[in-house]
């Protein structure tokens, strides 16, 4: 028999057996759409084809005895069709039902639309960094998708997931000042428990990026998220809405390694910038010429609130450490807090470089510095502590020979005693 009402272009029964029908049929769409509750919108526009097949097993020896069971196919073919400002086309899958475990496999392309990065990302990570994500939005990309279900057959509980996604030229933007994500490519497989991430190309505005990243157990109560971002040549303007790099003044590319570590207990974030290649300037203080071994080191937890609490800091020039801890409020309101300090900072060859130090030749320095204030307002900071220097060899201008000093004093802002 066969049907020609809308949308249908015919079913049609093949052949007839004793024990059961094996039917074959067509369903073309066109122009058709659904929605359903708490979707944020319809899927409309759809394009394709449904074919399915009911067969039974051939009769053999072994099973004459028993009833055949039923093989069920059902395939879709070049679906298309439009979700909200997203597309998708060359949508392919099949649906097989065979012993009793049905088997799904589709794949296909999807064109995105403008959408928000919190209606994508998994709910037990959304929880502990949606201060971030929420103002992130995904603006266009393409994807490739693969896609496979297996089960649940007879006695099994659960079904099993796998799949890909090939990302193509994504680009995402954050509304507070960052600088976007763009022409992204990268690979993600999963599973049922496992996400795998790695970009083969990106750019985190004008500077080179590559991206890796794993996701372990996040359908679970244990999830844990690796991430690590890498870029040898982090341009100056790539610093925008990062408190106190965006006010350095350089030229030349920063290497710069970022990890990301997300558990149920903790969030974590180490970064580390090498300077070496670039040269900078920081108001009056601080001169730094390009190829002068200079880096800062970064460990540092954060809570769901936006809030940064910085464990340890390295700053390091030409051998010569300072170390600190401190906190920062938000990157939206970069208030903070911070203590550092050296029990012995070489004054030369520093003094090259640091406006304070200019003239000295030799000798060490103590200092417990403790600051608090605006990262973008740091003229007005309370800055406090004190300074001990031993064998200070100095020699200004004015003199033919150095002078040697030793000294203890505290200070708070410009006053001294």
């Amino acid at each position: 028999f066969s049907s020609r009402r809308r949308h249908t272009r015919y079913i049609s029964v093949t052949g007839v057996q004793t024990c059961a029908l094996p039917i074959s049929g067509n369903v073309s769409l066109e122009n058709a759409g659904f929605t359903k509750k708490g979707w944020s919108a319809p899927v409309h526009n759809i394009k394709g084809n449904i074919l399915f097949t009911r067969m039974t097993q051939p009769i053999t020896d072994s099973i004459k005895n028993k009833k055949p069971e039923p093989i069920w196919s059902l395939r879709i073919k070049n679906f298309s069709g439009e979700f909200g400002s997203h597309y998708f086309r060359e949508i392919n899958g099949e649906t097989t039902i065979k012993n009793g475990v049905p088997v799904k496999k589709v794949q296909g392309k999807i064109q995105l639309g403008v959408i928000k990065a919190e209606q994508v990302i998994s709910t037990p990570l959304k929880g502990r960094i949606k201060s971030f994500f929420k103002d992130v939005l995904l603006e266009s990309g393409e994807i490739d998708f693969k896609f496979q279900n297996t089960g649940p057959g007879p006695g099994d509980k659960k079904s099993q997931n796998r799949g890909s996604l090939e990302i193509k030229k994504l680009f995402m933007k954050h509304s507070k000042g960052f600088r976007p994500l763009k022409n992204l490519n990268a690979t993600v497989l999963f599973d049922d428990h496992n996400i795998n991430l790695k970009t083969a190309e990106g750019w985190y505005g004008d500077s080179p990026l590559e991206l890796e990243g794993r996701f372990k157990n996040y359908s679970d109560a244990d999830p844990e998220l690796v991430l690590t971002a890498r870029s040898i040549g982090f341009l100056r303007q790539d610093f925008s809405g990062i408190p106190f790099l965006e006010t350095l003044e350089y030229q030349g590319p920063a290497k710069v390694n970022l990890k990301f570590h997300y558990t149920d207990r903790l969030m974590k974030l180490e970064k580390e910038v090498d300077l070496t290649r670039v040269s900078y300037r920081y108001k009056n203080f601080l001169i730094k010429p390009e190829n002068v071994s200079n880096s800062i080191k970064i460990s540092a937890t954060l809570d769901s609130k936006g809030k940064v609490d910085f464990k340890k800091v390295v700053f390091e020039l030409e051998g010569s450490k300072v170390t600190g801890k401190g906190f920062l409020k938000s990157m939206d309101d970069p208030q903070f807090a911070i203590q550092f300090g050296s029990d012995h900072f070489k004054t030369w060859p520093a003094s090259q470089y640091i406006r304070p130090l200019q003239g000295s030749l030799g000798g060490a320095a103590r200092f417990h510095i403790s600051a608090q204030g605006n990262f973008r307002n740091l003229e007005e900071a309370v800055l406090q502590g004190s300074v001990g220097l031993k064998g200070i060899e100095y020699k200004p201008d004015s003199l033919l020979v150095p002078i040697k000093f030793m000294a203890d004093l505290k200070f708070k802002n410009k006053h001294f005693q």
